[in-house]
């Protein structure tokens, strides 16, 4: 496949993610292409992923190699089996979408039902008003009965724990993580209009985190749930997360809690675990940036915030779970004094927005690509330009949808 090409499937991934709905006749038309494009083992292969967004995730890794045909023959199927609109995407028919979607950046105000808009970050000091919009009864069924997602209806769905440290004692060598409070309310308020109970601690020494942690796993409302959700804020460093006493917890020793194992009551239900904290302290000037309360001086009202070192976690092989980090690892994540951090402000709005009708991995990947765009202002600091990129693994086993107010 031309480099060009490659190029523009990569451009669209998301798009492509969550707009191909007849993988199945794609696939088909793929296979009994004059040149065919995959062949029977292939298809197979792709067909064995759990869910549908990893099937096409296979696809679409597997078409740059097919040679120079491939793409061509991939639009064509696409026409063919109804979904001319893609192809339109892909060859470069403009369409209204299309000319909306070149000029949107990060601070770009909100355009009614445009699929990848979020409202303007940084608009206002504080806490942002959430009202989660509710999913619609018809989207619900039709989503349930297209996708078999995992079970998404109890009320509430299930129970939050959000663990959030900003001050910290001066034996601890770490700085205050001015903006902190502002992400706690943030995510709290996002909680529970998604349908959670919600459990907020502030201010935690190691031994008390592991403490909370532990005691929250089990707690006997898990039976009645459908999910379970564990918010970690704080400093960290590679593999570990600090506690107020500047003391560490190893991610692998928290997510163990939750593992079927340990956790029965959670055993087949989703586990999601979002981690606002450092991966290390590198300053990435084209991915990845810090979020350090020594710049929170420098922040005015259009600066991408000042960082401090965040942490950093493994993937254990369980099942039914989900790790999303604010930044990859090695690196820095920034957090604003006034309006929090840039991962946690963007979920908010993002969520807030879209989880009436977008699969979880979608709406993460539409965080990545809008907290990919802001840069660091903090003149004079080695943070200044500074970049940050999200990042999520998982061992989930079907498509994960909030369906708010249902």
């Amino acid at each position: 496949m031309e480099k060009r090409n490659r190029e523009i499937l990569r451009r669209n991934r998301i798009f492509l993610l969550d707009n191909i709905e007849s993988l199945d006749r794609l696939l088909a038309e793929l296979l009994a292409a004059d040149i065919a494009i995959v062949n029977d083992s292939m298809v197979d292969s792709i067909q064995s992923n759990p869910t549908k967004e990893r099937r096409i995730s296979a696809l679409l890794d597997l078409l740059p190699r097919r040679g120079p045909t491939a793409f061509s023959a991939f639009c064509v199927a696409l026409r063919r089996t109804d979904q001319g609109f893609i192809a339109d995407q892909l060859e470069g028919v403009t369409t209204g979408v299309e000319k909306k979607m070149e000029t949107l950046t990060v601070s770009v105000p909100p355009v009614e039902e445009e699929a990848d808009v979020i409202p303007t970050l940084d608009d206002k000091k504080g806490p942002i008003p959430v009202v989660v919009k509710a999913c619609t009864p018809a989207f619900f069924q039709q989503i349930k009965a297209k996708h078999k997602p995992y079970k998404m209806e109890a009320k509430p769905r299930g129970l939050a724990l959000i663990l959030s440290n900003t001050r910290f004692g001066q034996a601890s060598g770490l700085q205050d993580r001015k903006g902190g409070e502002v992400d706690l309310l943030n995510v709290e308020h996002l909680l529970i209009g998604l349908g959670f109970q919600t459990f907020p601690e502030e201010d935690k020494s190691a031994e008390d985190m592991c403490s909370i942690l532990k005691n929250f796993a089990a707690k006997e409302e898990h039976r009645a749930a459908d999910a379970c959700i564990v918010v970690l804020m704080s400093h960290g460093a590679q593999g570990e997360i600090y506690g107020t006493d500047g003391k560490t917890v190893e991610y692998r020793d928290i997510f163990a809690v939750f593992d079927n194992k340990n956790c029965p009551d959670l055993q087949g239900k989703p586990k999601l675990f979002f981690i606002q904290a450092c991966r290390g302290d590198a300053v990435d000037k084209g991915t990845d940036a810090p979020d350090a309360g020594k710049m929170q001086d420098l922040l005015g009202p259009k600066s991408r915030g000042t960082d401090q070192a965040d942490a950093k976690a493994s993937l254990p092989i369980r099942s039914d779970m989900l790790f999303s980090y604010s930044t990859s690892p090695g690196n820095v994540s920034f957090r604003n004094s006034e309006y929090g951090s840039w991962y946690i402000q963007t979920i908010t709005k993002v969520f807030t927005e879209h989880a009436k009708d977008r699969e979880l991995s979608s709406m993460l990947r539409m965080v990545n690509k809008f907290v990919s765009q802001k840069s660091a202002s903090c003149p004079g600091t080695e943070h200044h330009g500074g970049k940050e990129s999200c990042e999520f693994v998982d061992t989930l086993r079907n498509d994960l949808y909030f369906f708010p107010g249902i």
